[in-house]
């Protein structure tokens, strides 16, 4: 391909599939400009998030969890609210330390979800073994009898 390594054109060919609406370019040109211009990333993030994308707000808390945790975890949380499991695991997986209760509840909101039941079930499961998570109430077991009950 004669332009492969262009990234200007392949910049201006993303931005115009992005602006006739295709989601998986806003995604790509996102990526392109993360570094370069984070405040329209950002846009482009959000506007591939708002025509499908489960991924979307994901992307950018990976990109962002080793260099500012409280950004990353900005971008969990709207993920996670928009019902990307991936990234309430990933969110509860940050606040263990610093907000375990509200780990608790992401875990457990992983966990309704058939795919990632087991992953949500060890990984708070391990919390609670080393005291992060209070196991007062049924703690582990509780969470593991509710997620094995899920059809």
């Amino acid at each position: 391909m004669r332009w492969e390594g262009d990234l200007q054109e392949a910049e201006e060919w993303l931005r115009r599939a992005a602006n006739a609406g295709a989601e998986e370019a806003m995604r790509s040109l996102a990526d392109l400009l993360f570094e370069r211009d984070r405040d329209e990333a950002e846009h482009w993030y959000r506007e591939a998030a708002a025509r499908g994308s489960r991924t979307a707000l994901e992307e950018p808390a990976d990109k962002l969890v080793d260099q500012d945790r409280s950004a990353a975890e900005h971008w969990y949380e709207a993920a996670a609210e928009a019902n990307d499991v991936s990234a309430a695991l990933k969110l509860a997986s940050l606040l263990q330390d610093r907000d375990p209760r509200k780990a608790e509840l992401w875990y457990r909101q992983a966990a309704k979800e058939r795919p990632y039941a087991a992953q949500a079930m060890n990984s708070w499961g391990n919390s609670s073994r080393i005291g992060i998570v209070d196991r007062r109430n049924g703690g582990t077991g509780r969470l593991l009898r509710s997620a094995a009950q899920t059809p």
